[in-house]
């Protein structure tokens, strides 16, 4: 053999030798699925308090938790979860509360009434409110007024309100 051909055939093993690498990561990438069967996972239970049990996709209830997200690889991640999810409830409560008193309801189609939310600033470090008139985000709880979301703010806690925006 010539040295042409014996450098095309290393081309080409290097070639189906890269393919294979792809082929491999792939493979590994989709099974790289958590939890796997019997990994521990915490999840809130009913009270709100943590718990654990060791996965098994055959326990429908295993498996529900996994679809609303109530499973985790850490306690200190079901933890945050927790502080999360009270904080989220204060927060829909005191927003409930200032339409209630206002004698309104929340209007999307009104786009001349504006809607008051909390926000996290990252370069400033700071809770703030802001508002808009018909954009609606998932996670947003609207407020009928700037002042009530500042009253939430004072009454929720800054500082608890910011350990939830940094979690994620």
């Amino acid at each position: 053999m010539n040295v042409t051909t014996l450098k095309q055939q290393l081309e080409a093993a290097q070639q189906e030798i890269t393919k294979l690498q792809q082929a491999i990561e792939k493979a590994e990438a989709e099974n790289d699925v958590w939890p796997k069967e019997k990994d521990k996972c915490y999840f809130i239970n009913s009270y709100g308090e943590i718990d654990f049990e060791h996965f098994s996709s055959k326990n429908s209830i295993d498996v529900a938790r996994i679809a609303i997200g109530n499973c985790y690889k850490t306690k200190e991640e079901a933890e945050q979860s927790v502080k999360k999810m009270k904080v989220m409830a204060e927060l829909k409560r005191l927003a409930d509360k200032s339409w209630k008193e206002a004698g309104a309801e929340i209007d999307w189609s009104d786009e001349n009434t504006s809607k008051y939310f909390v926000r996290f600033d990252m370069e400033y470090d700071s809770v703030l409110v802001n508002n808009n008139y018909y954009i609606k985000s998932i996670n947003d709880i609207y407020f009928h007024s700037d002042e009530r979301a500042k009253e939430a703010i004072d009454k929720i806690g800054e500082e608890r309100l910011k350990s939830v925006f940094k979690q994620n």
